[in-house]
């Protein structure tokens, strides 16, 4: 066989080579995956550029908690990204494009959010104008707390250390340690005893309430941002 039969035996192999990768999309999808990866990095910056720098600082950094930042975004994005017409599911979810307003759904996290911050307002509120009188009220009782429910505060026979937290807390806002939190708003006792009745009672127990309200509403905008993220980019791609 002569050089150039060689050659044109070779150059037929190749050519049905790539006339059947192009048939089975083999070639074109291992080029796209090698490729898109710089695009879909452009397209997430340019998201985060759209979207999130437009936002007032505080709700960037709630967007920013909830998706992370550009690069972690990017690599929760991967596997949400195919343009085959399939519903597209985050995390089990199935979510509709038509719903996912991004501004919305932010000022919702921030409304949630201010609703969990103005219910411990209340609280220290609450707390500085009747002190005297709940202490007045527990002290009696306090005996029987819940030892399962307040472990550290259950052994004290001074409860100053109860009191002068609580205290700290209305004054300066400064965090309450848990079981100090927990007794202020749910308060466990042993006994069948009559619990005390207070008006701030109340206010107290409205604000975990708040703020599991504000803590599953990050949870499910995390879902909805991340879905807006994924049919943003996607389309850009």
């Amino acid at each position: 066989m002569d050089e150039a039969a060689i050659f044109t035996i070779h150059g037929w192999c190749q050519r049905m080579l790539n006339e059947h990768a192009f048939h089975s999309r083999a070639l074109f999808e291992q080029t796209v995956r090698t490729s898109l990866t710089p695009v879909v990095d452009q397209a997430v910056q340019d998201y985060w550029r759209h979207f999130v720098y437009a936002l007032p600082p505080e709700q960037a950094l709630a967007v920013a908690n909830l998706l992370g930042d550009p690069a972690v975004l990017t690599q929760k994005l991967k596997g949400l990204l195919a343009r085959d017409g399939a519903p597209l599911f985050v995390d089990g979810v199935s979510v509709d494009p038509a719903a996912l307003d991004f501004f919305a759904m932010v000022a919702e996290i921030a409304a949630l959010d201010t609703q969990a911050q103005q219910a411990e307002q209340d609280a220290r509120q609450a707390w500085s104008k009747h002190a005297e009188t709940l202490k007045d009220a527990w002290l009696p009782i306090m005996s029987a707390l819940n030892g399962n429910s307040h472990k550290t505060l259950s052994k004290l026979t001074d409860f100053s250390i109860l009191w002068d937290s609580l205290d700290l807390w209305a004054q300066t806002g400064e965090s309450l340690p848990l079981d100090v939190f927990k007794f202020l708003t749910q308060p466990k006792f042993n006994k069948k005893l009559e619990r005390p009745f207070h008006p701030a009672l109340a206010v107290f127990s409205a604000w975990p309430v708040a703020m599991e309200a504000a803590r599953h509403g990050r949870e499910q905008s995390a879902i909805r941002l991340l879905a807006h993220a994924a049919f943003w980019v996607r389309d850009r791609i």
